[in-house]
């Protein structure tokens, strides 16, 4: 059984993007915390491992940048996978996400069609977060 007292200081991020099935790849850049993770087109798919301090809110960004809709329109990439230390955000919690693009699609996706930001940002950390996402009852502050 692990103690609290002996867990990691850090948690670990996974993420896989996917491009569509297009000739014309997506140019994309994925942060997490305001730190680039990659900023580049995107050839094949890729799952980004990373770690955040396990007491530092998260926030995610995935950017889809440079698409040209005339000539490439079914170009994007897709968030085959986002897991937090083993808990699945996508496709459950996908929701919670926002998608500001230049055709104001909002709705819940974890496809991005469009030139935009798809975000999702756990404002307290981790674990409290998931605490409150999957009603589990009220936290009592220290």
């Amino acid at each position: 059984m692990i103690d609290y007292y002996d867990t990691p200081e850090s948690i670990k991020t996974c993420i896989t993007l996917r491009p569509c099935e297009d000739e014309t790849k997506p140019k994309c850049v994925l942060t997490i915390n305001n730190i680039i993770q990659f900023d580049d087109t995107l050839e094949e798919s890729k799952t980004f491992v990373n770690y955040v301090n396990l007491l530092d809110p998260i926030s995610i960004d995935i950017k889809l940048h440079s698409k040209n809709y005339n000539a490439s329109p079914a170009s994007g990439l897709f968030i085959d996978m986002m897991d937090i230390d083993d808990f699945k955000i996508v496709h459950q919690w996908a929701h919670l996400a926002t998608y500001i693009n230049d055709k104001n699609y909002n709705d819940p996706t974890t496809h991005l069609g469009f030139n935009g930001v798809w975000s999702i940002t756990m404002d307290r950390p981790f674990y409290q977060w998931q605490h409150v996402v999957t009603d589990q009852g009220w936290l009592l502050q220290p």
